[in-house]
């Protein structure tokens, strides 16, 4: 079963950083920017449990 999402957040970002994104979701690891910042805070979570 999905976690239910609460909470949305407005971001803004420099070229680098939409860069990043998109190559997470070239690599298949997200399907949006959405998906590929939670990824990235999920990546972030499991290395610093």
């Amino acid at each position: 079963m999905k976690d239910k999402k609460t909470k949305g957040v407005g971001v803004r970002l420099n070229e680098t950083q939409e860069k990043t994104l998109q190559s997470i979701i070239d690599k298949g690891l997200a399907k949006s920017n959405s998906g590929a910042i939670q990824y990235l805070i999920n990546s972030y979570a499991i290395k610093e449990a």
